[in-house]
């Protein structure tokens, strides 16, 4: 164990050196801290509970330095953190510092120079750095923790740990938003404030708000040329990283998710205006129990019970299918009118609808109707919700394309996740799995994945099903974004927001949490996984299943899109988007009804579903 500092020596070195000499960092891989770190995702602390472990060990660490935990907030800090604290044997400080002229009292930086434990709680990141960035409070607290002091903090106070920053200049900003355009006013970085974790950013909150495509877009726009440089962790609620040397050990409720790019893979493509695209980076999801280590990369600890996970391999359908994330009234007889000889069966949920009702895990019907006699395509049919007898609907004919729309998406693949629509599914352990529609083999569609209210179902949802062996890979869908099976195995990206994608790298190392929480159905459905790729999809992307796309547009068969213009997204201009009826199976199978030319075009279905994003609706916090 370390000496304990001697506070007037610290804080006279600390006095001899302007503030405003603190320096950035270069970025690199994370070095050894000093003392223990813990980044908490944020949620509620209780005794007795998920949080006993870290905080405990915050206290213990303070109280074996024989020095006070010293909690910092921009007002008086919460006397509930403060008797916590001390049930864990630690004598407690508790300062108020509201701006940069309180931050600069010599007492104060004495008092944190020499404390055994520093803890921030949650609140606005962008405050706290407005406050005490480049001042002498900054500075005691980085040489406390460079004398063995443990440092600690949640959600936001979690957030200003991290070596390079998400500061939250200009309010929070979504996923939705970075992968739409990385360039937007909301994507604020910084590496100056309290560089204690170099190279890493840790983001919070991270299911329960749907962060992923938001990390994945700060961390790979940031990194430039050199995105192996910089390591994501974004933690849950209920969750911490507790950091000890180079070893990052999660505890908790839910998972903390691991991302980092390959040594030499290329830059991401991150213009304004445009959507995101990235090479394929690595992503771990870890629960309790397993530790990481920062600088090599690599899974170093698994918890007893953990399950080693089969590879799963995603395969092609026999005809074409789009998904899409929401649903549009007027999408279903533009696309049936426009299907000319072939036909399309549309399965849409919208407007409370349900389109996946489990019935003893059986899927129901909700009703068919037929197009008009007479409109071109008069062969189509309608689903509404998620009972679409693809037979009946004229499976293996030439030309034949299958729409699934808005909450439909989920049923592309031979299994679905029901329930995501549902507030705190995942959460009250709620999630469950039902029969897809098996268009396409082992792939999982998430429509509107980063939704304010039950993106943590989609988002932990996606996950759960791939370490269940559900799926070999998710797409990941907002807005007008769109995907295209086609038998051959390719797959076209589409739409102004990126898809995200996740798609299984081999065998891995999974498991579920096992805590329950209050008035739970069952467990957290929180998932831990291992040998993940995620990628963002923007500009037209083509991929095929089961691999990696290598460039942005990099197959000059895609496509043209249009509905990332802002005429079309603003007032639903038509576009000419060939992706919808191009041709399927081929051929013309008995007793199919196949006319000369085969499957028609499907022009406006780009235009029903070029949608505007609503904007505004969340509160922009952290």
């Amino acid at each position: 164990m370390p000496h304990p500092v001697t506070a007037p020596l610290v804080l006279a070195a600390i006095l001899a050196v302007p503030a405003a000499a603190s320096s950035s960092p270069t970025l690199g891989p994370p070095v050894p801290t000093h003392g223990p770190v813990v980044v908490a995702g944020g949620g509620s602390e209780d005794y007795g509970a998920w949080s006993d472990e870290p905080y405990r060990l915050l206290a213990e660490v303070a109280a074996g330095r024989g020095a006070p935990l010293v909690l910092l907030d921009l007002e008086a800090p919460s006397s509930w953190l403060v008797d916590y604290f001390t049930s864990f044997g630690a004598a407690v400080e508790s300062r108020a510092v509201p701006d940069p002229a309180a931050a600069e009292d010599p007492d104060l930086a004495a008092l944190v120079a020499g404390a055994g434990a520093v803890f921030v709680p949650g609140g606005d990141q962008w405050e706290y750095t407005q406050a005490w960035d480049g001042t002498t409070l900054e500075a005691a607290w980085m040489a406390a923790w460079e004398g063995g002091a443990a440092l600690g903090g949640t959600s936001a106070g979690a957030a200003i740990l991290a070596g390079l920053d998400f500061t939250a200049r200009n309010g929070s900003v979504y996923s939705e938003e970075a992968l739409g355009d990385p360039q937007n006013e909301y994507m604020t970085t910084g590496e100056d404030f309290l560089p204690v974790l170099q190279g890493v950013l840790v983001d919070t909150h991270f299911t329960e708000r749907a962060r992923l495509g938001r990390l994945l877009g700060l961390l790979a726009c940031q990194a430039g040329p050199e995105p192996e440089s910089v390591l994501g962790i974004g933690v849950d609620s209920e969750t911490a990283v507790i950091v000890e040397g180079d070893l990052a050990r999660v505890h908790g409720e839910g998972a903390a998710w691991f991302m980092w790019a390959d040594a030499g893979a290329p830059p991401a493509e991150c213009a304004a205006g445009e959507p995101l695209w990235t090479p394929a980076w690595n992503l771990a999801a870890l629960t309790e129990g397993y530790s990481f280590a920062l600088a090599s990369r690599e899974l170093a600890d698994v918890p007893p019970g953990s399950d080693e996970v089969p590879d799963v391999t995603a395969t092609a359908g026999p005809l074409p299918a789009v998904v899409t994330s929401r649903a549009d009234l007027g999408a279903v007889g533009v696309a049936a009118a426009e299907a000319e000889a072939g036909t399309v069966a549309v399965a849409r949920g919208e407007g409370g609808v349900p389109s996946l009702e489990a019935a003893q895990g059986e899927w129901t019907e909700l009703g068919w109707e037929p197009v008009p006699p007479g409109t071109p395509g008069a062969d189509a049919l309608h689903a509404y919700g998620a009972g679409l007898d693809y037979e009946a609907a004229g499976e293996g004919c030439c030309g034949a394309l299958r729409l699934l729309q808005g909450e439909a998406a989920w049923g592309l693949g031979g299994t679905a996740l029901a329930g995501a629509e549902e507030e705190l599914a995942l959460y009250h352990g709620e999630l469950a799995e039902v029969s897809g529609l098996g268009a396409v083999g082992a792939v999982l569609a998430v429509p509107e994945a980063w939704d304010a209210d039950t993106g943590e179902n989609r988002q932990g949802g996606a996950l759960w099903m791939m370490e269940r062996g559900h799926a070999g890979e998710a797409w990941l869908l907002h807005g007008d974004a769109r995907a295209r099976f086609d038998p051959d195995g390719t797959v076209r990206a589409q739409g102004s927001i990126a898809p995200l994608r996740l798609l299984r790298d081999g065998p891995g190392w999974g498991g579920e949490s096992r805590y329950p929480s209050g008035g739970a159905a069952g467990p957290r459905q929180s998932a831990a996984l291992t040998g993940i790729r995620i990628q963002a999809l923007g500009a037209a992307s083509v991929a095929a299943l089961g691999e990696e796309a290598e460039e942005a547009g990099d197959d000059d068969t895609a496509p043209d899109d249009d509905t990332a213009d802002d005429d079309v997204a603003d007032d639903d201009a038509a576009g000419d988007d060939d992706s919808a009826g191009d041709g399927g199976a081929g051929g013309d199978p008995e007793g199919c009804s196949c006319e000369a030319g085969g499957g028609g075009g499907g022009g406006g279905v780009a235009a029903a579903l070029a949608l505007a994003i609503a904007a505004g609706r969340r509160r922009r916090v952290g």
